[in-house]
């Protein structure tokens, strides 16, 4: 009988293209039909959602019928796909775009919030003009800025410097630079091949270009999420690029090997950090201003309640501090930019952040899949949401995100003469 039912609503179904309000009936009986058993008191052709809430299944069927009899599009109907587009559907209703099915490689989600990847361990950036040695002819290329210690590309021989201009034997000619990443990115063990530009420093040119093939491996990399880099003696640029479960550690190896003391100005760059974890928002935040306010946070029937940090500082605060945001700076970074323009620790240069206010939470639900849902929305220490315009920076920049200069400059410029 539970079978029965179990097709029916299988045959019930619409497809991505339909996603109407029934679907939110007909998932949450599909996932119940799955674990408990139906009412003795309630014909087949009902099933109780429970606070006096019932599906009527038999309509159902019929709306489904009369889509593959009568919709124009006979091939619109995926039912191979049926039970993700129905979870898809159901979520769709709540319009949360952060609320979210994972419908494949839940572990390589994990694997992401906690700073690893599947690759071969490389930063790279587009390649042109202002670049040391720039060679107009190649400018398709990558540059490959960074290479990660240990890491598959580090053991190939590959150098920080070379330029990305093949990956598999195709041009990287006209590509964005997530489409590179998403290309040398791939499953542990599987194989890339790069066409690398390298320049000979022993020889004048033209005669320095020399072409170089690597058959890569790839495999879990981690990367560090935190560089320090230093201006001048008394000036350095601290770039928080993810906030995973080791972000914190980073920080306070760096700040243990160096004297911060020594330092006038410290430039916290934030741009392009999409988040991550909220604990680690907060620990980094007490880095800096230690046990105080980081957000407020509005969880289900609660009322708003204050979150402080769980770290002291370890960041001198007489050093002046700016901060770099922009439109890809977000959730938990924003938490952190957020609690440090409010408390007064640092002045915040750039354009207005992402604006994501809500904390998410991913939950699994088999060893391939999971959720990412809203668990609750969050303030800044001012009690304002971040949602949708972002955090206004005091200083605001409209420079082309690819001019480095201009953002480093200004940020000089405040720390000099705040």
């Amino acid at each position: 009988m539970v079978a029965q039912i179990y097709n029916r609503i299988i045959m019930m179904i619409f497809n991505k293209y339909l996603v109407l309000a029934f679907l939110l009936g007909a998932l949450v009986a599909l996932i119940l039909m799955c674990q408990i058993n139906t009412k003795e008191n309630l014909p087949l052709s009902f099933f109780d959602l429970g606070r006096n809430e019932k599906i009527d299944l038999d309509e159902l069927y019929e709306v489904k019928r009369a889509i593959e009899e009568d919709y124009v599009d006979s091939t619109a109907f995926d039912e191979p796909n049926i039970e993700k587009l129905a979870i898809q559907g159901l979520l769709s209703g709540l319009n949360d775009p952060y609320t979210r099915y994972v419908y494949t490689d839940y572990e390589r989600h994990i694997d992401l919030l906690d700073g690893f990847t599947s690759g071969i361990g490389v930063y790279i950036k587009s390649y042109g003009p202002g670049d040391p040695q720039y060679v107009p002819q190649f400018l398709g290329g990558f540059l490959i800025t960074e290479v990660v210690k240990n890491g598959p590309a580090d053991q190939s021989g590959i150098l920080a410097g070379d330029v990305i201009v093949e990956i598999d034997n195709s041009s990287t000619d006209g590509l964005r630079i997530d489409q590179v990443s998403d290309k040398i990115r791939g499953e542990v063990g599987s194989k890339v091949e790069l066409t690398l530009l390298r320049f000979n420093e022993t020889v004048v040119l033209p005669a320095t270009l020399i072409t170089l093939k690597f058959d890569v491996y790839r495999d879990n990399v981690y990367f560090p999420t935190i560089q320090l880099q230093f201006i001048d003696e008394k000036t350095a640029i601290l770039t928080i690029s993810r906030f995973t479960d080791r972000t914190y550690s980073e920080l306070e190896q760096i700040s243990s090997g160096l004297d911060f003391l020594s330092l006038d100005g410290l430039i916290l760059d934030l741009r392009n950090n999409s988040g991550g974890y909220v604990n680690t928002a907060k620990s980094l935040t007490g880095a800096f201003i230690g046990d105080k306010i980081v957000f407020y946070q509005k969880s289900r029937d609660k009322e708003l309640e204050p979150v402080f940090s769980d770290k002291n500082d370890i960041i001198s605060e007489k050093i002046n501090m700016v901060v770099i945001v922009n439109g890809n700076t977000a959730s938990a970074a924003e938490m952190l930019a957020g609690a440090l323009q409010f408390h007064g620790r640092a002045i915040l240069v750039g354009s207005p952040t992402y604006g994501k206010g809500a904390i998410t939470t991913l939950k699994k639900l088999s060893p391939e899949t999971g959720l990412y849902i809203t668990s609750s929305l969050w303030f800044t220490p001012g009690k304002i949401s971040v949602s949708p315009d972002g955090l206004t920076p005091d200083k605001s920049l409209n420079f082309n995100s690819n001019n480095e200069n201009h953002y480093i400059d200004t940020a000089v410029k405040l720390l000099r003469n705040p």
